[in-house]
């Protein structure tokens, strides 16, 4: 018995800096970015495709992730500095890890939808058009996929109140 519990903590304790280091980044990415200025109209976008890669996926993007656009826009508290709600777009052609994740659900619990069961939260930008596209949706509903056939891209959208990591 306790041989087994060794070696499970021995493996434990090997494989966890791993898993957690795609966590890492976001939780000082998000710290960081709450230290920056808060725009006079309150509204700050970002269009740095590995910043919204990460708030999207909740991971850093692979090699083989090829980001084409991005925009995260958040609405923030001036006088607490608190992200009120938010909303980002992305559109990129997925690498392996990346479909397998879309794929198979993940983190995100995703399920296939009808087309008319796809909300795109407003107003989106002029760059976000999936056009016929197969469509997953999150299981809490928000967070959509639409994986396009003709070229292998997806268009990945969500939107939401305040600021929670993923369960």
């Amino acid at each position: 018995m306790a041989s087994h519990l060794h070696k499970f903590l021995r493996c434990l304790a090997f494989i966890s800096p791993i898993l957690l280091s795609g966590c890492r980044p976001e939780t000082s990415d998000i710290a960081t970015r709450s230290a920056e200025p808060v725009p006079e109209d309150g509204l700050r976008i970002t269009t740095d495709p590995d910043v919204v890669f990460r708030r999207a996926f909740w991971a850093h993007p692979s090699a083989d992730d090829v980001i084409i656009s991005g925009e995260l826009r958040e609405w923030i508290d001036p006088d607490t500095g608190n992200i009120e709600s938010w909303q980002w777009f992305i559109h990129l052609r997925p690498g392996v890890a990346l479909k397998d994740t879309l794929q198979f659900g993940g983190r995100f619990e995703f399920v296939s939808v009808e087309p008319a069961a796809a909300e795109i939260p407003a107003p989106a930008p002029q760059w976000f058009s999936p056009g016929e596209a197969g469509i997953l949706r999150s299981a809490n509903g928000m967070f959509t996929v639409f994986k396009r056939q003709t070229d292998g891209s997806i268009f990945a959208c969500d939107s939401g109140s305040g600021f929670a990591a993923p369960h």
